[in-house]
């Protein structure tokens, strides 16, 4: 059965951090994962916005049915395959990173098994407790 939710507003410190962490499960809001992926898509695909929607489409499909991994993948071979401009490559990393840093908190497939939310939450993660 769930139960309560927690924002990080209402977190104080390591202990509580501690204190909930054998029964709680942080999720990062998915609606503030796909924004980010957007900004990828927008700066990787400039000027081309049909392209940019295509493909934000796809990686905002498949994270939200459990292949995080493969858009962190996609991510890294787009910064890696080609000379890019500092500003794009700096955005594709730091949305790649940003991922990557969060993947155990991606796993929208699984927490919408679970029945738990996939968003929207303050800070962009919410803790979800389990009784």
């Amino acid at each position: 059965m769930l139960s309560g939710l927690v924002t990080e507003a209402e977190v104080f410190g390591d202990y509580t951090m501690t204190a909930l962490r054998s029964w709680a499960i942080a999720i990062l809001d998915f609606y503030h994962a796909a924004q980010n992926l957007s900004k990828a898509a927008a700066v990787a695909l400039d000027g081309r916005r049909t392209k940019a929607r295509q493909w934000f489409k796809l990686v905002r499909h498949q994270l939200r049915h459990g292949q995080s991994e493969q858009v962190i993948a996609q991510l890294a071979h787009a910064i890696e395959f080609r000379q890019l401009p500092t500003s794009v490559f700096n955005t594709l990393t730091n949305v790649h990173d940003y991922l990557q840093t969060d993947r155990q908190h991606i796993n929208y497939k699984h927490y919408k098994a679970l029945g738990l939310p996939k968003g929207k939450w303050h800070g962009g993660k919410c803790l979800q407790m389990a009784d």
